[in-house]
């Protein structure tokens, strides 16, 4: 039977009690816990690797709370999500003339140019972002469809133009 018991604690002092416990107190699942807690905040404050990080926290386990662990590709992987989704983000601009474009931010993951034009701080501001091998595509295509979109813009624009093409019955965007 799974206990449906619970405990609410706030610095080691239980303040709510919800249900009854059907087992004594598990000191792995405490260890175990801890452990996953110290692993997702070094993943999220440090720069060790991947790798230095989940070996850090399984060694300072004991042998039973190694054995009940997840595979250790899993427990790596869930490092790198944690990693992906507490990237430093880029804030959005408060104006348009805060709005700096970094040279890290205008090339593809692959060192491709992605914007190919900007017009500078002006109040009338047009930014393309395309890849050479994209605009080809353009060059070539049957067709070409050209969209304004208002509603997924921040406040500070006005409209997302996005343009869309027909190379070989497939659309290119």
């Amino acid at each position: 039977n799974q206990c449906r018991g619970r405990l609410h604690t706030i610095d080691d002092q239980v303040v709510l009690t919800v249900g009854e416990h059907n087992h004594e107190p598990s000191h792995l699942a405490g260890e175990v816990i801890a452990s996953r807690t110290k692993t997702n905040d070094a993943a999220k404050q440090t720069g060790h690797s991947t790798h230095d990080i989940v070996a850090d926290c399984v060694s300072r386990l004991s042998d039973h709370a190694v054995s009940t662990l997840p595979n250790l590709q899993h427990i790596k992987r869930t490092v790198q999500r944690i990693r992906q989704r507490h990237k430093n983000l880029l804030s959005l601009p408060t104006n348009r003339d805060s709005l700096l474009i970094d040279t890290q931010h205008i090339k593809t993951a692959r060192g491709r140019t992605f914007l190919q034009f900007d017009s500078g701080l002006i109040d009338q501001r047009i930014l393309i972002f395309s890849t050479k091998k994209q605009l080809k595509m353009f060059k070539n295509a049957n067709s070409i469809y050209l969209d304004g979109i208002f509603s997924v813009v921040p406040e500070l624009y006005f409209q997302l133009y996005t343009s869309h093409a027909t190379l070989k019955k497939k659309s290119v965007e």
